[in-house]
């Protein structure tokens, strides 16, 4: 969270500064896709090598923060879930090697989505009778198929290192230790370990919808009763109520990994063989004389 307001503070800053002229803010305000373009461009061209320089500083400085707060907290968490494990330098390691993988796979394929975004605008421009306005039916099915491909293969990778400090803390290996543990995991118990995260997932994003209906609802009502000053106060209780209920899911949803690696995996009961059926052998059953009193 505290990462978050940093960089939010840092580029605020910076885009107050921006010397937006009245040529910019009527072309913005205007509806004409290349008149907002050409404004938003001039106002880039000025304000660019001041969010470059504060974008080196802040992003940087987040990710240290992000990666410190990632450590301890799942390190914290996993040892109360896992009491009675060993405890050492390795699983320390292994935690810490997983979330700078983690930051470092977001911020790799944070920058293949915008190199996405910029050679689709090319390809829709180079695809276009006017080669002065590019081809948005080109520009919007080459996002809409690059995009999602991309989303899910972050999702996934991330879903496996975010898995791999349990067993790093469980059996006190290192990252290969524990990727090695994982990949074994999730071989054996996939549909059990994807199960539990979509469930997860599901009351995540409830619980989001939730807190961003009642922002837009309270927000309303605080502005329209007290003045809009109060809606920031409105919105700052609201995200921080919606990101306990994110770790509270979080946590559970650690829980239920650790239940789910911990037990053995279900075994197939041995089939009972029958023996084939055919008539008696001779002799093997006495007849009755009829005869014989």
């Amino acid at each position: 969270m505290g990462a978050l307001i940093l960089l939010a503070a840092g580029w605020l800053r910076v885009f107050a500064a921006l010397p937006v002229s009245d040529g910019d803010v009527a072309a913005l305000r205007s509806r004409d896709s290349l008149l907002i373009s050409g404004a938003l461009l001039h106002i880039l061209q000025d304000v660019g090598p001041n969010l470059l320089r504060a974008s080196l500083i802040i992003v940087p400085t987040v990710l240290l923060l992000w990666i410190a707060a990632a450590t301890f907290g799942r390190m914290s968490t996993l040892e109360l879930l896992l009491p009675g494990y060993p405890r050492g330098r390795a699983a320390f390691v292994g935690v810490l090697v997983a979330n700078v993988l983690r930051a470092a796979w977001a911020m790799a394929m944070l920058l293949t989505c915008l190199f996405t975004l910029g050679a689709a605008s090319l390809i829709a421009l180079r695809f276009s009778p006017n080669h002065e306005e590019p081809n948005f039916l080109v520009y919007f099915l080459l996002i809409a198929i690059a995009l999602p491909i991309e989303l899910l293969l972050w999702a996934a990778v991330n879903w496996f290192l975010s898995l791999t400090p349990l067993f790093s803390v469980r059996d006190g290996q290192g990252w290969l230790g524990a990727a090695r543990l994982t990949l074994s995991a999730v071989r054996k118990r996939r549909g059990d370990l994807f199960s539990v995260s979509s469930r997860f997932g599901v009351w995540r994003l409830v619980a989001l919808v939730a807190a961003l209906a009642l922002t837009a609802a309270l927000g309303a009502v605080v502005s329209f009763l007290v003045g809009p000053r109060s809606v920031a106060g409105t919105v700052i209780v609201l995200s921080l109520a919606y990101l306990a209920v994110a770790d509270w899911l979080y946590v559970a949803r650690l829980a239920a990994y650790i239940e789910l690696v911990n037990s053995p995996a279900a075994e197939v009961a041995p089939r009972t063989e029958l023996a084939p059926s055919g008539p008696p052998a001779v002799g093997s059953q006495r007849t009755a004389d009829p005869f014989q009193p």
